[in-house]
């Protein structure tokens, strides 16, 4: 059976010269490799490249030390080696969160908000680690999950409080700031268009966001804030409609809301995972 390696960030810096940067990017995308392949990755990197193993004088070479080369290891030296000098490297490189954004999406929501503060010494420390503040799951799929809520005035840097938590509502508060996860869902299969709509109109009075749709001839979820909103698509593929015009969108573009009328769809099997930052603006015109 072969033996995994499990590489250090310092360990993979090391071997970057001699495996070259498509090992690399590979061990950061969370693929394993193995003893073996590792070993003739380091032999076929040596005869292709002689000069990138040529001798090299060492930092002490000024006091009379010979120059040092890097030498090819065997399986059992680079078993020793990736079980001593590898495992006080460095702490290794974080797998791929795929997976479990995936299993976010596909069954209970459970991704991990961090907040900060300051505490009674002036020192700034973790104030809040755990899960969304506040859930709704709408009927027809898909959902809101706060992160945090910030009200206008100066910004209060020790308060110990969960301001995230209350009533969800579909804006920020007037003045304030909502930074928030969703899902965008597939649509239900074995409903028609008017039960859709039914729901999404029901959905959108419990959260107090029926006053902020002032036009839904092209879905029946468009709405308008009074704020500017930066949304980042995390996992998944969604479809941004807006009035005259509409755009598909992939895991990591970013979406710069200036007041304006918008719908999501989701376009892929799968429910979609986004986050928006949501800041209260009043409109020039």
């Amino acid at each position: 059976m072969r033996r995994r390696l499990t590489l250090s960030g310092k360990a993979v810096a090391a071997l970057a010269p001699a495996l070259g940067l498509r090992f690399v990017r590979l061990y950061r995308k969370g693929l394993e490799t193995d003893l073996a392949t590792v070993s003739r990755a380091i032999v076929a990197a040596r005869c292709s490249s002689p000069t990138r193993w040529a001798s090299r004088p060492s930092s002490k070479a000024s006091s009379g030390r010979r120059a040092t080369r890097l030498p090819i290891p065997n399986s059992g030296a680079l078993r020793r080696w990736s079980e001593t000098s590898l495992r006080t490297a460095g702490p290794s490189l974080p797998e791929s969160r795929e997976p479990e954004l995936k299993q976010m999406s596909k069954e209970k929501f459970s991704a991990r908000r961090v907040v900060t503060r300051i505490n009674e010494k002036g020192w700034s420390v973790i104030g809040i680690d755990g899960p969304a503040a506040e859930t709704i799951e709408f009927a027809f799929g898909g959902g809101l999950h706060e992160i945090w809520t910030d009200l206008a005035g100066p910004l209060d840097r020790k308060g110990s409080g969960d301001s995230g938590t209350g009533p969800i509502g579909l804006g920020p508060p007037s003045g304030g700031v909502k930074i928030r996860w969703f899902t965008v869902a597939p649509a239900p299969a074995g409903l028609s268009q008017a039960e859709i709509e039914k729901q999404v109109a029901k959905a959108f009075h419990h959260i107090d966001g029926h006053h902020d749709q002032p036009d839904v001839s092209r879905g029946p979820a468009m709405h308008l804030t009074p704020s500017i909103d930066v949304i980042v698509l995390v996992e998944g593929s969604v479809r941004l409609v807006l009035d005259e015009e509409e755009t598909v969108l992939r895991a990591g573009d970013v979406v710069v809301q200036r007041g304006t009328n918008p719908a999501w769809i989701c376009e892929g099997a799968e429910p979609a995972l986004l986050v928006a930052v949501l800041i209260s603006k009043t409109f020039s015109a």
